[in-house]
């Protein structure tokens, strides 16, 4: 299961620094480094604080988990390049009320 890499490839896109995210998800930063890494799985609370945290919906953060149980291997581009396309949209929607100020 990938949804560790997952975490840290949406962390790394919205530049926080693992530390800031392991505060924004209330637990240590080794406990987010061993997430990171796929050593320690997670579970649906943590899941949801991610989605809070970043504002990528837990179903996509978990899309590769559901291709893994029916025996496929997901396809990582495809989800890395949805989570892109959220991020940016945040971005622009950000820019846009910024710039209406």
């Amino acid at each position: 299961m990938k949804i560790g890499k997952t975490i840290k490839y949406i962390r790394e896109l919205l530049k926080i620094k693992q530390l800031e995210m392991a505060h924004r998800l209330g637990m240590e930063q080794s406990n987010l480094c061993n997430i990171e890494s796929d050593k320690i799985g997670v579970g649906i609370k943590t899941l949801k604080k991610v989605s809070a945290a970043t504002g990528i919906p837990m179903g996509l953060i978990i899309a590769e988990y559901d291709e893994l149980m029916r025996g496929r291997q997901p396809d990582m581009e495809k989800i890395y390049r949805n989570i892109r396309e959220i991020i940016m949209t945040a971005e622009e929607g950000r820019r846009s009320a910024t710039e209406s100020l």
